[in-house]
């Protein structure tokens, strides 16, 4: 592996992240607010619990898309790479303990 590509891997990582930490700050703005109203149900908080790895995934997605749209080395279908991103974020989120 060359510089240049490694170079290229390190940037494609950061915009990752950058995306991925994004859209979670955008999704704790939505659910902050709505967790402070009181609502006590179940279907609220599943909805909210579930859409978390979604949305980062989709954040760490739009930045390997972006990274490959501004090289013009487009070489991953948006849905392939989301998808192994929801993955990554789904265990993650699954593998985390929660003490009530």
């Amino acid at each position: 592996m060359n510089l240049r590509s490694l170079c290229g891997v390190f940037i494609r990582v950061f915009l990752s992240v950058v995306f991925a930490g994004i859209f979670y700050t955008a999704w704790l703005a939505v659910a902050i607010p709505v967790t402070k109203l009181g609502i006590d149900s179940i279907i609220l908080k599943a909805i909210l619990w579930s859409s978390a790895p979604v949305m980062t995934a989709l954040g760490f997605a739009t930045g390997v898309f972006i990274f490959e749209l501004l090289l013009g080395t487009r070489k991953s279908k948006f849905l392939n790479i989301f998808k192994w991103s929801l993955i990554g974020c789904a265990i993650g989120a699954g593998s985390c303990k929660r003490k009530t």
